[in-house]
């Protein structure tokens, strides 16, 4: 990895190697998640085909957006998109240059934010947070 850059997280359960991950820099600004949504369909998008659920492909979509949002407006710095793909599943990281860990809040009910962490914690596999010399990489896994 070239200087500036975060270094990919270690695998968990989903296996990664160079050969199957990829990693994309986004700017800090309100395009990264529309942008992180395209890279992750494009990426991931034969994976779900292939286990014969698309929905799958719409929930990493709708998780990597609402990591890619927290990391913008929490992490103020542009973001690190990394996507693996492997037989066993999929594993999405999101990394900034701030190394303070989210952490699920209650929602409050007349909010119109403040739900990303407990979505992320209600749909994927797993998830978590890994400290990287830089600040933080926030990751989850799907599998399926």
């Amino acid at each position: 990895m070239s200087s500036g850059r975060a270094s990919p997280p270690p695998a968990r359960a989903v296996r990664a190697d160079a050969a199957n991950t990829s990693w994309a820099s986004l700017p800090a600004s309100p395009s990264a998640a529309r942008e992180a949504r395209r890279l992750v369909a494009r990426q991931c998008g034969q994976w779900a085909a292939g286990r014969n659920k698309p929905d799958l492909l719409d929930t990493a979509q709708l998780l990597t957006s609402e990591l890619v949002t927290n990391a913008v407006i929490h992490g103020r710095s542009h973001v690190r998109l990394g996507i693996t793909v492997s037989a066993n599943g999929l594993r999405i990281a999101v990394a900034d240059d701030n190394s303070r860990h989210p952490t699920p809040q209650p929602a409050d009910p007349d909010a119109l934010d403040g739900r990303g962490l407990q979505i992320v914690e209600r749909l994927a596999s797993s998830w978590g947070v890994d400290d990287n010399r830089f600040g933080k990489t926030v990751w989850f896994e799907l599998t399926g």
